[in-house]
């Protein structure tokens, strides 16, 4: 394990020991979280074989490793990368052994990979760049991703054009009472389809949870420069 935190947005800051652990526990909770990770779970797979189901995938952030297990159907090896020790070790001690023992893990953060340029086939990034407020500091991180895959990079995150984003947007024009979520964006799709070619890559395709309703939407990208 290589450790190369980065801390420069807060919410990195908050994943402790014991918050690990809830976001293990928080996906299988309730019927509309439930619901929420099936589609997201559905979503990755599609994202995959778009992708032409790569054999060596970098999994930043891991998190605990909701995605693994998915990630390993098709590939021979997962890089499971965190900015969070505590995220990587609560994955490592509470999913199964038939899962762990096929993942190598790597302490570094989206802006700064500790892995050589081409390291692996395809960059899988979900649920990060929706907490990235600034265009530049979202460039940044997908040329990282770029750069050290051979072929594509996954990412997911909120995008307007839907009716969750429109709710959303309602609710801040009528002034009412914030979002609990304040370290997250709606980012409109022609802006983060702009950082994408600023940074190299082209839409091969894109997933939604839901169409026309849900903000959370998967690119599947690909490089258009070395």
């Amino acid at each position: 394990m290589i450790t190369n935190p980065d801390t420069r947005y807060a919410f990195a800051e908050k994943y402790s020991a014991e918050h690990a652990m809830d976001y293990f526990n928080k996906h299988n909770v309730g019927i509309a979280r439930k619901l929420s990770n099936y589609l997201e779970l559905q979503a990755a797979k599609k994202a995959l074989a778009i992708a032409d189901y790569p054999q060596t995938v970098l999994d930043l952030p891991s998190g605990t490793g909701r995605f693994w297990q998915t990630l390993l159907t098709s590939a021979e090896s997962v890089i499971a990368a965190d900015n969070s020790i505590n995220m990587i070790n609560a994955g490592l001690s509470l999913r199964a052994p038939s899962i762990t023992d096929k993942i190598t893990t790597l302490h570094c953060s989206a802006f700064s990979i500790t892995l050589p340029d081409n390291a692996v086939d395809s960059s899988f990034c979900i649920r990060l760049l929706h907490h990235i407020r600034d265009s530049a500091d979202r460039i940044s991180i997908l040329k990282e991703l770029a750069r050290v895959s051979k072929e594509t990079v996954v990412i997911s995150l909120w995008v307007d054009g839907n009716y969750k984003a429109y709710r959303r947007h309602l609710r801040d024009v009528k002034g009412l009472k914030p979002h609990k979520d304040k370290n997250r964006y709606v980012i409109p799709r022609t802006t983060i389809e702009a950082d994408i070619q600023a940074a190299g890559l082209s839409v091969r395709d894109t997933v939604d949870h839901i169409k026309y309703y849900s903000m959370w939407r998967f690119y599947v990208l690909e490089k258009t420069q070395s």
